[in-house]
């Protein structure tokens, strides 16, 4: 069982749960758990205040084991991914995604791809069990080298938007205060579009305040009559959301809109779309009248990836806007997803209006709630009965899912049910059980 990475890395709050001190020991970590590979090891931040000081503490763990490290300065979660994958190099990301200023996280990448759980538990066992070993004269060298992001760009504008021609379009982006600043507005201007920036500050304290993906009604109320489009990333970029006029386009629009135009076009592999279980059945529905299959995993991007390399699928994604083009990226990446979702509305009109206008949503009920022990409440019995209860009453009508968040204390509540009385009925009814857990 893993007890330092989540879903997503090791997240939490500066200072508190992710201290200076815990960065060092990963990186000699990291660092110990990949001693054959002689590449140095790269490291990107987004704009968290607290991103210096674990860079220069993971940096130095890590010289402290003997490698190089590249500082990449402040890069997309994404862009680090192709990074890694281009030059076969270890990446690792600082960033806590969409989480508030306070957190930040550590994620492992390899050849562009996150790490799988059996390298994750070796770094961990190194962290928690050995004592660092130090060798004189052993040092790894640490440089800067901040112009890296510019092989992304160009690896976007050769591979993923070299048919792209975006002359004409006027185009809002949300930049969430974020790492989408360094690369998002370039690539769009690259391809002819006229963009307008919010939330385009390299302020560490307000990442992802009041806007970005997790906030899309920041985005609606900055459109102007003149905007063709908007669209909205997170922190680090990995997820993109869009709006049309008052429409806000999440990531089952996105999956659906660019499943229908690959399936057209021939490109859709096995003409099925993985997605998780917190996507809207509305639109599992929706595809599968157009002859696409649904498949589902749990939640978290790892799990879709997973569940695409095993089928040789080449489209996944989450509701979030974290959708993965394994043709051009083995990460989701929020540009790359603009991208795609941009070339169906330039072209094809016809599918992009026809998703947003017939694809009917269930509605979908969320609530969140705060624990200390999200392990020891997932086993309750009480809310184990409660959820085979809850999933009885909504047969044929409805879905529950109940989970564990990824990267908080949080038991994530969600209900899809067309009666909005029941649906609050049946989450009150779980949440007793979690607000009243006693361990045994």
């Amino acid at each position: 069982m893993r007890r330092l990475f989540g879903t997503d890395g090791f997240r939490g709050i500066a200072n508190e749960e992710l201290t200076a001190f815990k960065a060092l020991k990963l990186g000699y970590a990291i660092a110990q758990a990949f001693n054959q590979t002689e590449k140095p090891i790269l490291i990107a931040r987004d704009t968290r205040i607290s991103g210096e000081m674990l860079e220069h503490a993971i940096a130095s763990g890590i010289s402290s084991a003997g490698k190089d490290v590249i500082l990449c300065g402040i890069v997309p979660t994404p862009a680090l991914a192709i990074l890694s994958k281009l030059k076969g190099e270890i990446g690792v990301m600082i960033s806590a995604s969409h989480n508030p200023p306070e957190y930040n996280g550590i994620k492992v990448i390899y050849k562009g791809q996150k790490l799988p759980d059996k390298i994750e538990e070796k770094i961990e066992e190194i962290y928690f069990n050995v004592n660092p070993k130090f060798e004189p004269w052993s040092i790894g060298k640490i440089r800067r080298d901040e112009n890296l992001k510019e092989e992304y760009v160009k690896y976007i504008l050769k591979n993923v938007a070299s048919e792209i021609d975006l002359n004409g379009l006027k185009i809002l982006v949300d930049l969430a205060n974020g790492a989408a600043i360094s690369t998002v507005p370039e690539v769009l201007k690259a391809l002819g579009a006229s963009v307008d920036r919010i939330s385009g500050e390299l302020d560490g304290t307000k990442i992802n305040v009041g806007c970005g993906s997790t906030n899309p009604e920041y985005m609606l109320s900055k459109i102007g009559k003149d905007h063709d489009v908007a669209a909205s990333f997170d922190g680090d970029a990995d997820r993109c959301i869009m709006a049309k006029n008052d429409f806000i386009i999440d990531g089952d629009f996105i999956m659906a809109i660019n499943s229908i135009y690959m399936k057209k076009l021939g490109k859709l592999k096995n003409n099925t779309l993985i997605t998780t279980v917190m996507s809207n059945f509305g639109m599992e529905r929706f595809l599968n009248d157009k002859n696409i299959k649904v498949i589902r995993t749990k939640v978290g991007d790892r799990y879709v990836l997973e569940r695409m390399l095993e089928g040789n699928h080449n489209l996944g994604g989450e509701q979030s806007g974290h959708v993965i083009f394994l043709d051009y990226s083995p990460t989701g990446d929020g540009l790359i997803t603009l991208l795609r979702t941009l070339k169906v509305f330039m072209n094809e009109q016809k599918i992009f209006n026809d998703v947003l206008k017939n694809m009917e949503k269930l509605p979908q009920f969320l609530e969140n709630v705060h624990v200390e022990d999200k392990e020891k409440v997932m086993k309750s019995s009480e809310l184990l009965k409660r959820i085979d209860n809850a999933r009885k009453r909504l047969r044929d009508i409805g879905r529950v899912v109940v989970r564990p968040s990824g990267t908080e204390k949080l038991i994530r509540i969600m209900v899809e049910c067309e009666n909005e009385d029941l649906a609050r009925e049946i989450i009150d009814y779980l949440k007793e059980a979690i607000i009243n857990f006693k361990e045994q």
